[in-house]
C-alpha cells in the first residue's frame, strides 16, 4: 500500500511522512496586540495537533525567550501574523 497526501506545494508520497522534512516543522501563530502576543502552536507531521501556548509580553526578550523554548535540533519555525 502507498501512501500519499496532498500538501500546498504538491502530492508527497510516504517518504516525506514519519521521519521525513514535515515532522521538523512547527507552525507559530501570533496574534499581536499593543500590550501582548497570543501564540499558538502547530507540529508538524500528519499527526500534528493544534494548541495554544499562550500569552506572552510585546516585547522583544519575551519573544527571544519564545524562540529559544521552541527552537529544537533541526526544527523550522514557521510563523504565522
Amino acid at each position: 500500500m502507498q501512501i500519499e497526501r496532498v500538501t500546498p506545494i504538491g502530492r508527497c508520497r510516504a517518504s516525506c511522512i514519519g521521519d521525513g522534512p514535515w515532522d521538523f516543522i512547527t507552525y507559530v501563530g501570533l496574534d499581536v496586540d499593543k500590550e501582548g502576543i497570543v501564540v499558538a502552536v502547530a507540529e508538524g507531521g500528519p499527526l500534528g495537533e493544534i494548541r495554544e501556548y499562550g500569552r506572552i509580553a510585546n516585547t522583544a526578550a519575551a519573544l527571544n525567550r519564545l524562540l529559544s523554548k521552541l527552537r529544537g535540533e533541526g526544527v523550522r519555525l514557521r510563523f504565522l501574523l
